[in-house]
């Protein structure tokens, strides 16, 4: 007589996202897809089904799919959670996670100041989220200067805006660009550089020298 011994049943299986936006990724749309597998001390992984939630909502039914697609997710941040359940019915208690943000909002603009020189003026100013740095700069409402892009994604911007002329009043705004492209432009303002109050120095660079 041949006796089968099955192989008692003891752990919860083990759940994995295998695909999908990375933990702390940023998308550029209200898509994402994320697939998902996992494995268990006694059953196939074939055999396994799974429940997934968004952003701590309800759970959903046990099902053998091993993907997900979402579409039209708001802006902000959002949760990912899969959980496998084997044939005995023990369930993954420490579900897989992923956590991303969805940016379709351009970037914020706050807080944008110049200090003037004689010949330059320094511009600071905050977005809401990593951005690029640029001032559009003139000496008419129209403007039509720009500085180079800096294109480093940074919250806090500062600019030098060099070779403007003294007391003279000179309009600006700010630019800035987030990782998904879309930009913002500030309010125009004015600043006047300073007076040029300084004497120009004067050298002897040929002719007889002193006491000669």
């Amino acid at each position: 007589v041949q006796t089968t011994v099955e192989t008692p049943d003891v752990f919860a299986p083990e759940t994995i996202i295998t695909g999908g936006p990375g933990d702390g990724a940023r998308l550029c749309d209200g898509n994402a897809t994320f697939s998902f597998t996992g494995s268990d001390d006694t059953a196939h992984v074939s055999q396994l089904q799974y429940c997934w939630r968004l952003d701590g909502g309800e759970w959903s039914a046990f099902d053998p799919a091993t993907s997900k697609a979402f579409t039209g997710l708001k802006h902000g941040a959002h949760t990912f959670e899969v959980a496998a359940r084997d044939p005995s019915g023990k369930v993954d208690q420490t579900p897989a996670i992923r956590s991303f943000t969805v940016d379709l909002n351009p970037p914020v603009i706050t807080g944008v100041s110049a200090v003037p020189g004689q010949s330059d003026i320094i511009v600071t100013w905050t977005t809401d989220e990593p951005a690029t740095s640029q001032v559009e700069y003139g000496t008419s409402v129209s403007l039509g200067s720009f500085t180079a892009v800096n294109t480093s994604l940074r919250t806090s911007h500062s600019m030098t805006v060099t070779g403007l002329e003294p007391d003279r009043l000179h309009y600006f705004r700010v630019r800035s660009k987030d990782a998904c492209g879309r930009e913002s432009v500030s309010e125009t303002a004015t600043v006047r550089t300073l007076v040029d109050t300084g004497l120009p120095d004067t050298f002897l660079t040929q002719g007889p020298g002193e006491g000669s």
